[in-house]
């Protein structure tokens, strides 16, 4: 979730708590020439792009989408993954690194001081179910034990 105004870019993930460190406040102002915010669209290659792969999303798409990011010239792009709880970093032509939900995110020198865990952008991890006792055992239904008769 995020949101943009004259005064500030705020991203804030689905998970983070109020005062956590996963909030990230940016003045964008500074990256426009005068200092001036223009009007309509900006026509100035992003410092950070960030991708969350969806369920629809093809390896396509993205790819595509990569493509036109290193064209554009962005210095670092996030390619978060839900379903594998791991982000991708990009970095120009770097190699690809990948963080696992334990690991923490950088901001490196595109946004100074911005850390956070990775596990704080993820969705939460869905419960496992418990294992349910097979009443039929392994090889088939079972027999009683003793005497049947």
């Amino acid at each position: 979730m995020g949101f943009a105004s004259r005064q500030r870019l705020s991203v804030l993930p689905p998970r983070a708590r109020p005062g956590s460190q996963a909030r990230c406040l940016i003045r964008p102002v500074r990256r426009f020439p005068g200092g001036v915010l223009p009007k309509g669209w900006a026509k100035i290659r992003p410092d950070l792009a960030v991708e969350v792969i969806l369920p629809k999303d093809t390896a396509y798409e993205l790819d595509e989408k990569l493509d036109d990011y290193r064209r554009a010239g962005v210095p670092l792009v996030w390619v978060i993954n839900p379903n594998s709880r791991t982000v991708r970093i990009y970095r120009g032509d770097d190699p690809v690194i990948t963080l696992h939900e334990d690991d923490e995110l950088s901001g490196e020198n595109i946004i100074p001081g911005f850390r956070c865990p990775v596990r704080e952008i993820l969705p939460p991890r869905e419960p496992l179910a418990e294992a349910q006792p097979n009443p039929n055992g392994p090889n088939g239904p079972t027999e009683p034990i003793g005497d049947t008769g």
